[in-house]
C-alpha cells in the first residue's frame, strides 16, 4: 500500500509540474519551477528508507520524461551540488555514503541527458545552450571528485556515472573529452599522491579517451610503475595501456615488459594481456618474453604466461622463440612442458624436421 501511495505521489507531482510549465512561454520561468521542485525531491534521496530514496529518483525521472527533460537535469545538478535551505550540506557532500551514492547515481542520469542536449544543440536558443552547457560542466566537475570519496561504492557509482564500467549508451565525443581532462586533473592535484589515487579513475580513463591518447597513456604507465601505489590502480592502469596504447607503442611496450614479473598475479595477469594488445612480435620483445619464460628463478606462474605470451605474439619461425620452448621442453614441471610445446606447433614452419626431431629428443629424455 505504501508504494502505491508513493507511486500516486510521483504520478501528481509530474502532472503537476508539467501542467505549471505548459502555462508559462519562457524558458527562465520554466526553469525557475523544476528548481523550486526538483531540489525538494532531490533532499528526500537522503532519507533513511531505501523505499523513500528509489521514490524520489523514480519522481525525478517521471518528470524528465513528462516534462523538458534538459531544464529538469539542470535542476537536478543544482540540486545535489548545492545545499537546499535548511541543509547546510548538499547531498554530494552528506556524511552516509548511502545518500552520497543515490545523488551521484541521479546525477549521472542527468548528465547523460545534458550532454546529448549540448551535443545536438536542440535547445531554445543560443543562450539556453550556454546554460546548458555550463550545468554540464558542473554536474561534471562534481562528480570526477567524487572519484575520490573515500567510499568504494560510492567511488564506483560516480565511475558509472561517468561512462565507466560499460555504460549502455557512451557520452558524445565531445562530453568524453571533458571527462577525460577532469580525470586526469583528479588524479595530478599537487595533493593526490599516486598511493592515493582511486582506480576508479582508471576504469573513467580508459572508456571514455581516444586510442593513442598520450595524455592518458602517460599517467597509466606511471602509475604501473609505482609499487607504492594500490594493486588496484596498477591493474587498472595495465588495462589502460592495453586497451589505449596502439598496437608497436614501444614506449608503451618497454614499460609492460618491466612489469612481468610483478609479485601481485592479478597486476600481472593484467601486464601480459596489455602485452598481446600492445607489441607487435619484435625481436627486443619476443627475447624479453623468452628470457622470462627461461628464468629458472622466476615462479612457475610467470614461466607458464610468459610461454603462453610468446605463443600469441612470436612470429613464425622466430629462432629464439624456438630455442626458448624446446629448452624447456627438458623441464621437470609438467605444466612448463605443456605450454612449451604448444609454443612450437604454433610457430615452427610447416616441415622444419629439425624442429620435430628436437622436439622428439627433448621429450625422450624428460
Amino acid at each position: 500500500s505504501l508504494w502505491r501511495v508513493r507511486e500516486a505521489a510521483v504520478e501528481a507531482l509530474a502532472k503537476l509540474h508539467v501542467r505549471e510549465a505548459s502555462c508559462t512561454a519562457e524558458e527562465g520561468q520554466s526553469l525557475g519551477l523544476a528548481i523550486q521542485l526538483v531540489p525538494a525531491i532531490c533532499d528526500h534521496l537522503g532519507n533513511r528508507s531505501a523505499d523513500v530514496a528509489q521514490s524520489a529518483r523514480a519522481a525525478l525521472r517521471c518528470l524528465a520524461e513528462k516534462g523538458n527533460r534538459h531544464v529538469t537535469a539542470r535542476a537536478i545538478v543544482r540540486g545535489v551540488s548545492q545545499a537546499v535551505p535548511g541543509r547546510r550540506v548538499p547531498l554530494l557532500r552528506r556524511p552516509i555514503p548511502e545518500v552520497r551514492r543515490a545523488a551521484v547515481d541521479v546525477l549521472g542520469d542527468a548528465l547523460h541527458t545534458l550532454s546529448f542536449a549540448s551535443a545536438s544543440m536542440q535547445v531554445g536558443g543560443a543562450s539556453d545552450c550556454v546554460s546548458v552547457q555550463e550545468s554540464l560542466e558542473v554536474g561534471l566537475r562534481e562528480a570526477t571528485r567524487v572519484l575520490s570519496d573515500r567510499s568504494s561504492f560510492v567511488r564506483q557509482a560516480a565511475a558509472s556515472a561517468l561512462g565507466g564500467f560499460a555504460r549502455n549508451v557512451p557520452f558524445p565525443p565531445d562530453t568524453r573529452k571533458q571527462i577525460v581532462r577532469m580525470t586526469l586533473d583528479v588524479l595530478q592535484a599537487p595533493k593526490a599522491p599516486c598511493s592515493s589515487w582511486p582506480e576508479e579513475a582508471f576504469e573513467v580513463l580508459r572508456s571514455n579517451a581516444t586510442p593513442g591518447d598520450q595524455s592518458v597513456i602517460q599517467v597509466a604507465e606511471f602509475a604501473l610503475r609505482q609499487l607504492e601505489a594500490p594493486c588496484g590502480v596498477r591493474r587498472l592502469a595495465a588495462r589502460t595501456i592495453g586497451s589505449l596504447a596502439m598496437p608497436g607503442d614501444v614506449v608503451a611496450s618497454k614499460c609492460l615488459l618491466a612489469e612481468i614479473y610483478d609479485a601481485d598475479a592479478d597486476v600481472r595477469e593484467e601486464v601480459f594481456q596489455a602485452l598481446e594488445s600492445v607489441c607487435l612480435g619484435s625481436a627486443a620483445e619476443v627475447e624479453a618474453i623468452a628470457e622470462a619464460a627461461a628464468d629458472t628463478t622466476a615462479s612457475r606462474q610467470v614461466r607458464c604466461r610468459a610461454l603462453q605470451c610468446l605463443s600469441r605474439m612470436a612470429p613464425s619461425g622466430s629462432s629464439v622463440a624456438m630455442k626458448c620452448a624446446i629448452d624447456t621442453l627438458s623441464s621437470n614441471i609438467p605444466l612448463l612442458r605443456a605450454e612449451a610445446l604448444g609454443v612450437v606447433v604454433r610457430i615452427a614452419e610447416p616441415g622444419d624436421t629439425t624442429a620435430k626431431a628436437l622436439v622428439a629428443a627433448r621429450l625422450g629424455h624428460s
